[in-house]
């Protein structure tokens, strides 16, 4: 791997979370029960997301297909130590309580933090939504194409639910996840299904259940699904770093709008993405954590800074896995996708056997 110097080789590994808060701000409990096993398909290279996602999810995009071999490497991030990183959420509200709501927030918040105070004054309604619309672009076996991507994720009290649907010519995926509490205790479970013609044509069923603890399907898809709904690591330490090869081409900044802020963040590839990989090494049968050349997401904000739509964007290099201990074909992916956010009218979450309803005037 390439010299990580400037990339604080100080950090040592680390099992700590980033986000280790429930819903009742209570330490996790024990699981009562064990992670089955994944099914992976063996034709297609190729993950969901979060954004949740997330968002779904958490906010990630991650979608890949066994392609080309193109030149790259996979990453390595064993020197990320995510507690380095942690936010103290309550201080930032705190702080964002001692102002008055009509404050210029801009001239007393970093940028991670205005970032950071939005997406925990998301996840502290009882109620909210996401809904991300945006695609993946990719080259198999040297044709290009699109990959649709849709998203949703729904907070309903202590009830939690995402969802991941893509679609290209060459392959459709379909991923929900429910977390449900009784008492202190939750159950997240997992359902493989599928797209047909239309993207918004999805289809589950209760065969493809999938059971895991709340600590066990964080260390699959690397964030609690009832966390704070960003799969990237956001901080003031992880912005990214002069010499960096390749960027966006958009600026860290923060700019006051007419209805509230735009928040640009540049971020560390070699540091944000330590949780968003796990996700795409599990889901997406990869040989090893995917190689990111850059990170970008801009949050707009209202006045009061309520979270209204994340835009992200993001470069990488992934492997497939060929079979044990082989990594197969590589190839280099873009992802642009725009998530939207809700606590006004919120709907249900959907049972099983109904579909999601998406606003179609969100497309791009």
């Amino acid at each position: 791997m390439k010299d990580l110097d400037l990339y604080e080789n100080e950090m040592k590994t680390s099992d700590e979370t980033l986000f280790p808060e429930t819903p009742k701000n209570k330490e996790p409990k024990k699981a009562k029960k064990e992670k089955k096993p994944w099914t992976r398909k063996k034709a297609t290279c190729f993950w969901s997301l979060g954004i949740t996602g997330s968002i779904a999810l958490g906010v990630g995009i991650g979608y890949i297909f066994a392609t080309l071999f193109n030149g790259g490497e996979m990453g390595d991030y064993s020197h990320v130590n995510v507690s380095a990183y942690a936010v103290n959420y309550d201080a930032l509200i705190e702080k964002y309580n001692s102002f008055p709501k009509n404050a210029d927030f801009s001239k007393s918040f970093t940028p991670c933090e205005l970032a950071n105070t939005s997406l925990t004054l998301l996840h502290r309604n009882e109620r909210y939504m996401a809904q991300g619309y945006g695609k993946g672009t990719f080259n198999v076996f040297g044709v290009s194409g699109d990959q649709a991507i849709r998203s949703t994720m729904i907070r309903n009290g202590n009830d939690y639910f995402e969802e991941s649907l893509s679609k290209s010519s060459l392959v459709q995926a379909a991923f929900r996840m429910y977390e449900t509490y009784e008492g202190e205790t939750s159950s997240t479970y997992r359902y493989k299904g599928s797209v047909d013609a239309n993207i918004y044509d999805s289809h589950f069923s209760e065969s493809a259940k999938e059971t895991f603890t709340r600590d066990a399907y964080k260390e699959t898809m690397g964030r609690y699904l009832d966390g704070i709904p960003c799969i990237y690591i956001i901080s003031d330490r992880c912005l990214s770093k002069e010499g960096q090869k390749e960027t966006s081409g958009i600026p860290t900044s923060v700019e006051k709008t007419d209805n509230g802020y735009r928040i640009e963040l540049e971020l560390n590839p070699r540091v944000t993405v330590k949780n968003y990989v796990l996700q795409m090494i599990q889901t997406g049968d990869l040989a090893g954590p995917p190689s990111f050349k850059y990170v970008h997401l801009t949050f707009e904000l209202d006045s009061e800074l309520n979270l209204i739509s994340l835009r992200n964007r993001e470069s990488y290099y992934a492997q497939k896995k060929a079979g044990p201990g082989k990594a197969g074909p590589g190839s280099n992916m873009k992802g642009d996708l725009t998530t939207y956010f809700y606590t006004k009218d919120v709907p249900d979450i959907p049972e099983l056997s109904v579909q999601t309803i998406y606003d179609t005037s969100k497309e791009s």
